[in-house]
């Protein structure tokens, strides 16, 4: 008996380890690898909840655009597993396209709450939008739920508040978009509520 239990969790734990090889796979398909950009430094961590296939409904991007400026996108949908990470892909993909576009954060946050409806498990996802300018030294920003950017500088920090809104998937909340001046040795944080709470 004792052997044949030993089988079993032996057989258990393999399977365990080809969900969790097959979960970061996913993950990492529907996540960028971010190339070299002109900003100083880009970093970026992804660590996926415990259970639930270990995938969940974060995710972030960096996006080149075509004028030379620096979009900066972190979001989060509702819930962990497979349904969440498959809302979290729409809603990367259409943020990025919009983005390519041109669109300002207030302009990408106001296409999403549409697609957000949408998108099976895509109703109240949360994210912060930023552009940056490098030229121009601004950061233009805009928050559907989503926790403010973090702004430090020479050891003192600030949230970027001003541009927060409700949730995706509200047709009558007024969105808004604020900006904030970014200076050489700036640090900007972007995060999702896993990093908080």
């Amino acid at each position: 008996m004792v052997g044949g239990m030993t089988r079993g969790v032996t057989a258990l734990r393999s399977t365990e380890q080809r969900v969790r090889s097959l979960a970061d796979q996913l993950q990492g398909a529907l996540l960028p690898s971010l190339p070299a950009f002109d900003l100083v430094e880009i970093a970026w961590r992804y660590r996926p909840v415990a259970g639930h296939a270990m995938v969940g409904g974060d995710w972030y991007d960096v996006i080149s655009l075509p004028d030379g400026r620096r979009a900066l996108v972190v979001g989060d949908c509702v819930g962990h597993g497979l349904a969440a990470a498959a809302a979290m892909g729409q809603l990367r993909s259409a943020s990025r396209a919009l983005l390519l576009e041109g669109r300002s954060p207030l302009e990408v946050l106001g296409a999403m709450d549409d697609f957000a409806a949408s998108v099976p498990d895509g109703a109240f996802a949360t994210m912060v939008c930023t552009v940056v300018d490098l030229e121009r030294r601004t950061v233009a920003y805009a928050c559907a739920g989503h926790p403010p950017p973090l702004l430090v500088r020479a050891g003192t920090a600030s949230w970027l508040d001003e541009g927060r809104s409700a949730p995706l998937g509200f047709h009558a909340v007024t969105r808004c978009q604020a900006e904030a001046t970014v200076e050489p040795g700036d640090l900007l944080v972007l995060y999702s509520d896993g990093l908080i709470e």
